[in-house]
């Protein structure tokens, strides 16, 4: 049976979730990189790679954290959520034996 709710499909909530990729046409041209170098790069169709930046494609989350990598930036700042192109501070939580308790170590970018 056919369920009617206000759920969006999942192609349309998905382009909802992740939609700001002219994040990716900023980033591409701070590293004076034109579509075809990043798609060569990144082993991917150009064509593909337009349509990432054309937002005709949805980005997974593999996506995104290849871009962030790629750009060392974060992916919150890919999809819109902050302006600020540093990526994160990268931790671990490491067991203390001594006390016993689970520890945060940051490691610097």
């Amino acid at each position: 049976m056919y369920r009617t709710d206000n759920r969006l499909n999942y192609k349309q909530n998905n382009l909802n979730c992740i939609g700001n990729y002219n994040r990716l046409k900023h980033l591409r041209s701070n590293v004076y990189k034109t579509q075809k170098d990043i798609a060569l790069d990144l082993v991917m169709p150009l064509r593909t790679y337009i349509q990432y930046e054309n937002k005709s494609r949805s980005l997974n989350i593999q996506l995104l954290h290849t871009f962030a990598n790629y750009f060392n930036t974060s992916i919150d700042y890919i999809i819109g959520l902050t302006d600020e192109t540093k990526p994160h501070e990268k931790s671990i939580v490491e067991w203390n034996t001594k006390t016993n308790t689970d520890e945060k170590v940051v490691i610097k970018n």
